[in-house]
């Protein structure tokens, strides 16, 4: 009797693994109170560092941040997106009465995926480029590196949801890798790291 309830309940269990397995998707869109279909739209805004790892480049800048992105959902829990993503920091630099701002900039293609219905990790391959620039009332003096490898790297947590908008909080990573090719006078990789309120429309 043992031995014929260990087959019939293993009988039942492989039964029941296909549907289970095909039911996955069909339950994390029950579970998903967004309609995530077609274009996706948003942007970001907040706050974070920017540092760097060359001789001189000295403490990390706390900066403002901003990110815009737009692209498509290739099913409901996977977007490829098109992403500008820039840090700013501005200082005032004593004894030369003016403004010295900083900036780096990242454009990447990026694939975001939903691991759960609020939570999505995303990365990005894409290019990235410095800027630097100090006002003052008898100086202005503007410059700007060329275009270098980067990478992203972000995850995100959706507080509000509604069929169309999620409000999520979002960490972010980047990183521009510089050479002297690329204007600057040595090596250097520069890094955006963010905390964030993102905004997005599906």
């Amino acid at each position: 009797m043992r031995s014929f309830l260990c087959v019939a309940a293993m009988a039942a269990l492989a039964l029941a693994l296909p549907r289970t397995a095909s039911a996955q998707p069909n339950d994390f869109a029950r579970r998903d109170q967004v309609n995530r279909d077609g274009f996706i739209i948003g942007f970001s805004v907040g706050g974070g560092h920017l540092s760097a790892d060359c001789e001189g480049c000295g403490d990390s800048l706390g900066a403002f941040a901003a990110d815009l992105h737009l692209g498509g959902m290739i099913n409901p829990r996977l977007a490829i997106t098109g992403d500008v993503w820039v840090l700013g920091h501005s200082e005032e630099i004593e004894g030369l009465d003016g403004d010295l701002i900083v900036t780096q900039a990242i454009v990447t293609a990026n694939a975001r995926y939903w691991i759960a219905p609020i939570f999505w990790a995303q990365a990005g391959i894409g290019a990235a480029q410095l800027g630097y620039r100090f006002d003052s009332s008898t100086v202005n003096v503007e410059d700007e590196s060329d275009t270098a490898p980067a990478i992203t790297l972000g995850a995100g947590i959706e507080a509000i949801q509604s069929d169309t908008f999620t409000l999520d909080i979002q960490l972010r990573f980047g990183a521009g890798f510089y050479t002297e090719d690329d204007g600057v006078n040595q090596d250097t990789t520069v890094r955006n790291l963010s905390l964030s309120a993102g905004f997005n429309w599906y």
